[in-house]
């Protein structure tokens, strides 16, 4: 499980369009038959190694496969196109490595203190971090307040649809007994990230043409000298992204943008980004890694996911009947343990694969628009139809 999500991960992240979050939604039907244990290592592989993946694309062709790797544009292509392409990756990759080991052990220092906060609990608290994360939501929703106040409501009334689970009223159900059982959470998160980007490419005539062309793809590791004169670079990014990823809302895109921004404001080299320097390279790759950790530390002692990716990880959670929290590391230590040893794991694998491996993930930009598009929405299908056997006997 753990490899496959590894390979897996790194290929959505490469193909341009098809998103992390989308990649991890579209795996989740196939963890139905699977048990809990390695059903979330596969979509935690995932996430880790997308997190890295689209920076290949954004590097060597000016793509970014993820929004997180915009800012890599700016330096990373930049590097490439002045000659040193192969020093550019090596860059990405170590950086990669770095936040995902950092935040790995932030995680597991972070994880037992949180829920043993989280234990203390109660009404008034509770109702304090949701609305944390409601304000997170709009606060973070973009340029437009409206927008954010219009998809937050909107969530909303979507999951009141059903029988109330305290005073059992219907709610919004017009008389049907299906929408009794409410909306399904899968088939929303499914409909939305997935086939939404397949009728928009759709609408677009599958306008994005095919790569063509094979031409030598190499990584070159910086040495530890060189990266020493980063220290502070490193360390900055780390932070950051271990805070916006325990904010709720807060996703490794975010991440990857501010700490570009702190470098630009904070950095010995701040007047040189966008010039093709490795601070402007290792400043967003850092903070998108290390958000993973920082993402994994409410889900699993809150129940709170971070980003879209921990969200589809916690409907995996809720699928196999395991509610996260606090109560988690005792109920199912050894299922919090091995997502500890599987993020280690999976860092360790993506830097293996990254530069080992690249060049087959890189295949994937060459297949046409179209053939990828028929293949989400016939992942979409089988979620919806085995969300429909599950739940009403269909």
């Amino acid at each position: 499980a753990l490899a496959v999500g590894l390979v897996v991960g790194m290929l959505v992240a490469v193909l341009p369009g098809l998103t992390l979050v989308m990649g991890v939604v579209l795996a989740l039907p196939f963890t139905y038959g699977m048990s809990i244990t390695p059903s979330i290592i596969l979509l935690t592989a995932m996430y880790v190694s997308g997190t890295y993946g689209g920076a290949i694309t954004s590097i060597l062709f000016r793509i970014p496969g993820e929004p997180m790797d915009v800012p890599l544009l700016w330096d990373g292509f930049a590097m490439a196109r002045a000659g040193d392409p192969a020093q550019a990756l090596g860059w990405t990759l170590f950086a990669a490595l770095t936040g995902g080991i950092i935040t790995a052990t932030i995680m597991v220092a972070l994880a037992v203190p949180f829920a043993k906060v989280a234990l203390t609990f109660d009404s008034p608290e509770y109702f304090a971090v949701v609305m944390f994360g409601f304000t997170s939501v709009v606060a973070l929703g973009g340029g437009s307040l409206a927008n954010a106040f219009i998809s937050l409501f909107f969530g909303m009334l979507v999951s009141t649809v059903g029988v109330d689970e305290i005073y059992g009223v219907d709610r919004f159900t017009f008389g049907s007994a299906i929408l009794r059982d409410g909306i399904g959470y899968l088939p929303v998160m499914v409909g939305a990230y997935g086939l939404g980007e397949v009728l928009v490419r759709l609408e677009q005539g599958f306008a994005s043409p095919p790569l063509s062309g094979d031409g030598k793809i190499a990584t070159r590791i910086p040495r530890l000298s060189e990266a020493w004169k980063l220290r502070g670079t490193f360390a900055r990014s780390s932070l950051v992204g271990v805070l916006c990823g325990i904010v709720p809302g807060a996703g490794a895109t975010i991440a990857s943008f501010v700490s570009y921004g702190v470098e630009g404001q904070y950095g010995k080299r701040r007047r040189q980004l966008g010039s093709g320097i490795a601070e402007g390279i290792v400043a967003p790759q850092v903070a998108s890694t290390a958000s993973v950790g920082g993402h994994m530390v409410p889900l699993l002692t809150l129940g709170i996911p971070g980003s879209g990716a921990t969200a589809v990880i916690l409907g995996a959670f809720l699928l196999h009947g395991v509610q996260p929290g606090p109560q988690i590391f005792q109920t199912q230590s050894a299922l919090v343990y091995a997502i500890f040893a599987s993020v280690f794991l999976g860092v360790i694998g993506m830097g293996l694969l990254g530069y080992f491996a690249i060049r087959p993930p890189i295949k994937v930009l060459y297949l046409p628009e179209a053939i990828v598009a028929v293949f989400v929405v016939l992942v979409f299908g089988r979620t919806i139809c085995s969300y429909g056997m599950d739940d009403f006997g269909w």
